[in-house]
């Protein structure tokens, strides 16, 4: 888990969270691609975990019983120039997806990595599978592997500002917004295996001409 004693002029933290089992990947999320001269590598540490403890912040406190918890992390030292990352959490179905321009040498390409969690099966979605993008707006995400389909249609959305890293120096801002309320669904030659609403999915959509 994680504690926290913060103490600062603007913001104070105290308590600590708790984590259920960890339910780890299959295999690496990004398959043989991690080992390309990439400036961005992703690792999923877990794609669902239950969570326990409170949080007092600012004097008021914050119960995470029963909540639902993700872990991954980046490494590298730039975030992709233009992206998107989408996440949606519950012990039924868990969702992660990102799409990002990867430059190698003088060439760029559209890198996918997605992975879904449905009760015992794990769904792929990756560049590395021949995975295509269907359709790629702010509302709207639509990739395609063989006989799957995965379409993602989120309500308007609003970020936060966040830095991120260019050339390993956190100067860069983009907008992040850790609670849309999205629809995913999951098809298989046309017949419905997903069909989910989560009101609390976390959204990044970084791309400069939409």
């Amino acid at each position: 888990g994680i504690s926290f004693n913060i103490n600062q002029e603007d913001i104070s933290i105290k308590g600590s969270l708790t984590y259920g089992q960890l339910s780890k990947p299959n295999k690496d999320v990004m398959s043989y691609y991690r080992y390309l001269p990439i400036e961005c590598k992703h690792n999923i540490y877990s794609m669902y975990h239950s969570l326990s403890g409170s949080l007092n912040i600012n004097g008021h406190d914050i119960c995470f019983d029963g909540g639902n918890g993700y872990i991954e992390g980046d490494q590298g030292r730039n975030f992709p120039k233009e992206y998107l990352w989408f996440n949606s959490v519950s012990k039924d179905c868990s969702i992660t997806l990102a799409i990002a321009d990867i430059p190698l040498g003088l060439f760029h390409i559209q890198g996918i990595t997605c992975l879904i969690k449905h009760g015992n099966n794990e769904y792929r979605f990756g560049t590395y599978n021949n995975t295509k993008i269907v359709k790629r707006s702010k509302n709207r995400i639509v990739i395609r592997k063989g006989r799957y389909t995965l379409d993602i249609q989120i309500d308007d959305f609003s970020g936060h500002k966040l830095k991120a890293p260019v050339k390993g120096d956190m100067v860069r801002h983009i907008h992040e917004c850790p609670s849309v309320r999205a629809r995913y669904i999951l098809t298989k030659n046309g017949t419905t295996i997903v069909d989910s609403i989560n009101e609390y999915a976390s959204y990044e959509y970084v791309y400069e001409k939409d």
